[in-house]
């Protein structure tokens, strides 16, 4: 009998663990998706959480050249399912024919995301699934190009290692902000893991805003800030630089739009360019035409961006320096060619021992003007550890490094010199050169200059300037503060960013104001060596400050001035010395008078209840409790009708900060100690229950003629109960009722 029972016990298991698909496939039910070999169908399972899987053909395929099966495995979870999935992605790369890692990273970035990392196939065996996605990315891709029409082909010809167009090809996907960017930053992590360089910004078709022409360009979503997305400089959000469909929709991603960029803030920069044998008069004349073209876009001048040129081969030599830029374009053209070895590492110490010293015009480290070094080569240097040395010693300094690689073979060396990762550029001939312009000007322009305890510097109406603070001591936090005397700038700081921007240039997933920011505090992470500040100037005017650190309480303070003809007589007009209480005061206040704003209507309501005129307040004082008891002086029989002068309260707010023990009971004891107040006021425990503190404070204020209104007593106890509270308790125990 027990046999019989047990194998109907194996049968209706049997029975509850295999599904049948609407298309009559069978499966088998499972609660875990990572151990389907197959497909998620919908099923008839009848358990809770349970998925039917129907499983698939095996099949095998050597691992992809661009990713293999270990760097998968370090992207994505190492699973059964993943495992028996891998070669059928394997087998998609190669029908989509990808070509390169940009490409590979791009299209397993959009199928993880279309999939949800591979676990929803849209109930497809993966033998079919992936061979059709690989077929619409090859020919069935929306293409978006120019404002024009739209073309039908190959999605690989967006996936060109920019984000500008992978946005383009993740739109054509998927319309959401935040699904694109978290594809962006997959096909980041794939590229990471691959070796390969990160994604660069890019820009699309011309555009205009107002008479100025620019390019539309890739913002960063708040949430994801990339130094490969963001404008430096005028902006339209929500612009359509591709023009509407017909629905009057934008054709382009929301991430999308036009800007015109200001790239001519002062700087320090010398370029190295390679006179090796490996290259010719005509590469060696175009590597020089096309640093006046990118020089044409800057402010050459004293107060500008100064220059400097050093030509490498067997040896190094200087040809123009930063206190001899007179006839520049001419003197730039008359570099002679001279082939010999790529001594890059003579080049660089070269430019750090000579060019980057203040005796040969350099403006001093920590003024706010950034040093930039842009090193052109067609090849891999001579001694590539004495190279990396050099480039060690520069960027300790705080000299950033952009490097220009014309091959195929020196990714890795200039990759290891470049200061960040978007600060490496490459072409495959010096004939594309020209191709990433755009891109070594930007780059140049938006390296962070290293910041003293105090400079004065210029910015460029419309632009931002970056500045690095890293001389790090046990502080946690950092205050900084912008005070426009002349123009209007913004600030934003951060230690993880290198490129922090205002939260008026980023876009959410819905539509936001975003206002500008003129004061913030950043904590400083555990291990953090490094905090950037960015500062950006609107489009009213050129913005002239000054950045100051103070020692006692690590505030930043950037001031704007006042200009005059002279760039060297820039006079502060409002310069503070700020000290803890200062500047608590002050964030206090500004929190207050906002708080305010939306308190408006609250406080007329209750003022109509809580403002007795003095009539009835003397009567009260006469029938009830509310009593008022004043002081006999020699002179008690004189009335005067006159108004009493009002004062200030004996204490500041934020005088609480002195009341140690005040501190302590407001904290831990606030209804004993509110009690003992109402006490010592002449009121019962009742008025103390039911009142609050703000009748307490009213009626103090009130019978003490101390300045203030309603609206004050209703923020102060709102913002800060304890400190309200601490003041009134003084006023009661060292002062007397006037009134």
């Amino acid at each position: 009998m027990l046999y019989f029972f047990f194998l109907f016990f194996l049968f209706k298991i049997s029975l509850q663990t295999s599904c049948l698909s609407q298309k009559n496939q069978t499966g088998l039910c499972m609660n875990n998706i990572n151990n389907c070999l197959g497909s998620e169908i919908t099923g008839n399972c009848t358990g809770q959480n349970l998925i039917c899987c129907i499983s698939d053909i095996t099949y095998n395929q050597p691992n992809n050249i661009f990713i293999s099966k270990q760097n998968f495995f370090k992207i994505f979870a190492n699973t059964p399912r993943n495992n028996y999935l891998y070669p059928f992605i394997c087998e998609a790369l190669d029908l989509a024919k990808i070509g390169d890692e940009y490409k590979a990273s791009a299209f397993i970035a959009i199928l993880a995301g279309e999939t949800n990392k591979f676990e929803n196939l849209d109930q497809q065996l993966p033998s079919e699934y992936f061979k059709k996605f690989a077929l619409n990315w090859r020919t069935n891709g929306t293409i978006l190009i120019s404002n024009g029409q739209s073309q039908k082909g190959d999605l690989s010809v967006l996936a060109d290692g920019t984000f500008f167009n992978f946005t383009q090809l993740a739109h054509s996907f998927t319309t959401k902000l935040n699904d694109i960017v978290s594809r962006a930053d997959m096909s980041d992590r794939i590229l990471e893991v691959i070796g390969r360089k990160r994604m660069k910004r890019g820009h699309g078709i011309k555009c205009e805003i107002g008479n100025k022409v620019g390019y539309a360009v890739p913002l960063c979503l708040n949430g994801f800030r990339k130094p490969y997305c963001g404008c430096e400089g005028t902006q339209a959000q929500r612009s359509c630089p591709y023009g509407f469909d017909l629905t009057n929709k934008c054709r382009n991603s929301a991430i999308i739009t036009c800007c015109v960029e200001s790239l001519k803030n002062a700087m320090d920069l010398v370029f190295a360019i390679d006179s090796s044998s490996s290259i010719g008069i005509y590469e060696f004349n175009q590597t020089k035409e096309f640093i006046i073209k990118l020089l044409n876009n800057l402010e050459i001048g004293l107060e500008d961006t100064r220059v400097g040129v050093i030509r490498f081969n067997n040896d190094a030599k200087e040809f123009i320096t930063f206190n001899n830029n007179s006839n520049l374009f001419e003197s730039i053209l008359d570099i002679p060619f001279n082939p010999g070895k790529t001594n890059t590492s003579g080049a660089l110490k070269l430019a750090n021992e000579k060019l980057f010293q203040e005796n040969n015009g350099m403006r001093p480290m920590g003024s706010g003007i950034p040093k930039v070094l842009v090193l052109i080569t067609d090849g891999e240097s001579d001694s590539k550890n004495e190279t990396l040395s050099e480039a060690n010693r520069l960027k300790e300094r705080g000299i950033n490094i952009v490097t220009v690689g014309i091959c195929n073979v020196c990714e890795e060396e200039l990759f290891e010199i470049a200061s960040y990762k978007q600060s490496f550029f490459q072409v495959n001939n010096y004939d594309e050169i020209f191709d990433i312009l755009d891109g070594v000007s930007r780059s140049s322009n938006i390296q962070p200059a290293k910041a003293s305890d105090s400079f004065e510097q210029k910015i460029y109406q419309d632009s931002y300037r970056y500045v690095s603070y890293n001389e790090m001591d046990s502080n946690q936090t950092f205050y900084i503060s912008i005070e426009n005397i002349n123009g209007k700038a913004s600030i934003a700081a951060s230690f993880d960013d290198t490129m922090p921007k205002t939260q008026s240039d980023y876009i959410n997933e819905i539509d936001e104001k975003m206002d500008q920011v003129d004061e913030i505090s950043v904590i400083r992470p555990e291990n953090a060596t490094n905090l950037t500040i960015g500062i950006k100037c609107d489009n009213s005017s050129d913005c002239y400050f000054r950045l100051k650190i103070t020692n006692e309480t690590r505030y930043i303070n950037v001031t704007t001035l006042n200009y005059t003809s002279d760039f060297t007589t820039l006079h502060d007009t409002t310069e503070k010395e700020f000290t803890l209480t200062t500047r608590i005061t002050h964030v206090t206040s500004q929190l207050t008078t906002k708080i305010s704003t939306f308190l408006t209507s609250l406080c007329q309501n209750l003022q109509e209840i809580l403002i007795m005129d003095s009539s009835n307040m003397n009567q009260q004082a006469n029938n009830n409790k509310w009593s008022i008891t004043q002081q006999p002086t020699a002179h008690s029989n004189n009335v005067h009708s006159e108004p009493h002068a009002k004062r200030n309260w004996t204490i500041g707010l934020l005088g609480c900060l002195k009341d140690i023990k005040g501190i302590a009971c407001a904290s831990f004891l606030f209804p004993l100690y509110l009690c003992m107040t109402y006490s010592k006021a002449g009121q019962g425990v009742c008025d103390c229950i039911f009142g609050g503190l703000l009748p307490l404070r009213v009626k103090v204020r009130t019978e003490r003629a101390i300045e203030g209104s309603i609206c004050g007593d209703v923020c102060a106890t709102c913002c800060c109960p304890c400190c309200a509270l601490i003041q009134t308790a003084h006023e009661v125990e060292h002062t007397q009722p006037i009134i």
